[in-house]
């Protein structure tokens, strides 16, 4: 018989293998020591991307799930049969119904498989009756016999509030690929040659995935503020969600100091381009973005929203209300113009905590704690 495994089900499919990949082979490392296997579960629509095959070609074992609540259902029962299947981890919430019908109601299982979900996101949610009714069917009744990992105390208040037995959800926070940003490593004057910047500029950088949670049109604004103080340029990275909301909001006409970059798997290079980083957004769960950020050395301006109280004891994280553009153009102007002596001082000892705290090591380490303590091993 197989050794037990877990399965990893998760309904990632992004262009590129971001924090998420990585951190997910940094805990297959980790489970190996205690004898554990990993499995791989993506969507079919993954199978197409480069990282999904850079995985399978070094040997780590990758399975695809139809689409559809009967077919994922059972696909997720046979595997956790086939596979000696100790946990099953969702990820995502996508997959949460599924993989609990797998479970609890599949036969077959020599041993039935605990259960695991992954909340990513946080953020308001309407309370509907729709929603109030699906919340009372997963989060009151199936969520009793699922351990719940939420990726800050934001999401497990949220969690809570919608009706979750808080002694089902414990707080894991997200950890950055350190690999990922170190090999990105380069000097201000390289990574604005290689993206095609002017060094003389000050580079305000952000992520807009999703404009409107990561308040783009909260953080535009600010930056059309600051340009009477000299030359500022603002560069967003995202892609046809952010072109989109631009062109509703410029048409063609978009401002000269206004840069939009594609996603790439080069993208931890932007941030040594970069004179502050800002965080905008309206919600979030753990944004792996700002602890890359300050990772990699750069000071950052973000939002004062629950999904970033970790950041609090961070040096070089500076935090503004929700919303509030005027004050937050003020504190990126504050930021870049921090004198040299102090900034480095505060962005060396903030990398440190973040390396120290928030790497995908450390974040392996408690999820592997997580299943022992599921297991009954701990």
């Amino acid at each position: 018989m197989k050794d037990r495994s877990i399965l990893q089900v998760t309904n990632y499919a992004a262009q590129y293998a971001g924090n998420f990949v990585p951190s997910l082979v940094c805990l297959e490392k980790s489970l190996a020591q205690i004898g554990l296997r990993q499995v791989y579960v993506f969507p079919e629509s993954a199978r197409a991307y480069r990282w999904a095959a850079a995985l399978e070609a070094t040997g780590h074992r990758l399975l695809y799930l139809p689409f559809g609540l009967v077919t994922e259902t059972a696909a997720l029962t046979g595997l956790a049969q086939r596979e000696n299947c100790a946990i099953v981890h969702t990820h995502f919430n996508r997959l949460d119904v599924a993989a609990w019908l797998a479970v609890r109601c599949g036969l077959g299982y020599q041993h039935v498989p605990q259960l695991v979900w992954h909340a990513h996101s946080g953020g308001a949610v309407a309370r509907t009756p729709l929603r109030m009714l699906k919340d009372s069917i997963k989060l009151k009744w199936m969520a009793r016999s699922v351990r719940i990992v939420g990726v800050s105390e934001a999401v497990k208040t949220e969690l809570v509030t919608r009706g979750c037995p808080p002694s089902r959800v414990q707080v894991i926070r997200n950890g950055i690929d350190l690999l990922r940003i170190d090999g990105a490593a380069q000097s201000k004057e390289d990574a604005c040659s290689e993206f095609g910047f002017d060094p003389c500029e000050s580079l305000v950088v952000a992520m807009g995935w999703s404009p409107f949670i990561k308040g783009v049109d909260i953080l535009v604004k600010a930056v059309s503020y600051l340009q009477a103080s000299g030359r500022v340029r603002l560069v967003l990275v995202g892609g046809d969600r952010l072109q989109a909301m631009l062109g509703e909001q410029f048409g063609l006409r978009r401002p000269d100091w206004l840069t939009v970059i594609a996603p790439t798997e080069d993208l931890p290079k932007m941030y040594y381009a970069a004179d502050v980083f800002v965080s905008a957004s309206r919600c979030e769960g753990f944004p792996y973005s700002v602890a890359e950020a300050v990772a990699a050395g750069v000071p950052v301006v973000c939002t004062d929203i629950p999904g970033l109280a970790w950041a609090r004891e961070i040096p070089s994280v500076s935090f503004v209300a929700p919303q509030d553009s005027e004050a937050m153009a003020e504190e990126i102007l504050s930021t870049i113009r921090w004198p040299v002596a102090p900034r480095q001082e505060r962005v060396k000892k903030s990398a440190a905590i973040v390396r120290t705290r928030y790497s995908a090591d450390v974040w392996a380490e408690s999820v592997k704690r997580c299943y022992l303590s599921s297991l009954g091993e701990a």
